[in-house]
């Protein structure tokens, strides 16, 4: 152990004598009550009786304690992700909402939405539709800052929060996480194809309440899947255009000819006219 120590006003004190008995529970030894002095032999029997007769008592209070953080824990943690779940979002969002007017900071919320993923768990099953959003949230957490927020709001729903984040950096913000998101998919299923549907609400523009900014941010984020679906389902009808083969009619001699051309009417003929002159 170490034999100084500093008291109240900052002054280094040299300690000779040290009682120390551990906290214990029926299962568990949670800590260690420590009596230290500056007399050399400066402890006895009685000491110990005392200090014992306490720390059963406090051994249980601990184990409580800690049982009762891991509780409330638990109860605000994914159990699939590790992410901050559906409870989280609002408490964090408020304490945001009071922390940034006092700095000047601007917030965004983005509410996403994970494309792709319902066609991962139909071909591969769900136990790969969980590996895949757990790569997914391993990204989010590690594409973002130290003090944003990532939480799962469940299902494939995840809600960022980005304080004090520039307005011109957002854009490149949500096209980094689309990115990762990709390649994170691809981690775990090799051919799938996944994205975020992204809707994003600012404070102070866009509201000024919790209730105000989720309530912006996630119609945005359905419109923006319903544009992705019409874009991939146009993407996908000129694919087949092209793709389609030209039918062919039998010619009536014999050879095979495209439609357009068999279906085509005869040329006219053309006549010469001759003019005389006189």
């Amino acid at each position: 152990m170490e034999t100084g120590a500093t008291n109240d006003s900052g002054r280094s004190v040299v300690l000779n004598s040290a009682l120390a008995v551990p906290l214990q529970t029926n299962k568990e030894t949670v800590g260690v009550l420590m009596v230290c002095q500056r007399e050399f032999d400066a402890v006895n029997k009685d000491n110990l009786r005392v200090l014992l007769a306490i720390a059963g008592k406090l051994g249980t209070f601990i184990d409580n304690a800690l049982k009762d953080e891991q509780a409330a824990a638990s109860a605000s943690t994914d159990f699939l992700t590790g992410l901050p779940n559906a409870r989280a979002p609002n408490l964090q969002l408020e304490n945001e909402l009071s922390r940034s007017p006092r700095q000047g900071l601007a917030l965004t919320v983005l509410v996403t939405d994970l494309d792709g993923f319902k066609d991962v768990n139909d071909r591969y099953g769900h136990l790969e539709g969980d590996a895949v959003l757990r790569a997914v949230a391993r990204v989010l957490r590690e594409h973002c800052r130290e003090y944003d927020f990532v939480a799962r709001m469940g299902g494939d729903e995840f809600v960022v929060l980005l304080p004090g984040l520039a307005e011109a950096d957002v854009v490149a913000k949500i096209n980094r996480l689309n990115k990762a998101v990709g390649e994170a998919g691809r981690t775990v299923v090799a051919d799938s194809r996944l994205g975020l549907s992204i809707g994003q609400a600012r404070f102070p523009t866009d509201g000024r309440t919790a209730e105000q900014l989720l309530a912006e941010a996630d119609p945005r984020m359905y419109a923006a899947k319903t544009l992705r679906k019409m874009r991939q389902g146009r993407a996908a009808m000129t694919s087949t255009a092209w793709a389609s083969p030209v039918p062919r009619l039998r010619h009536p001699r014999g050879s095979w000819l495209p439609r357009q051309q068999a279906e085509a009417p005869p040329a006219a003929a053309t006549r010469k006219t001759v003019s005389s002159s006189g």
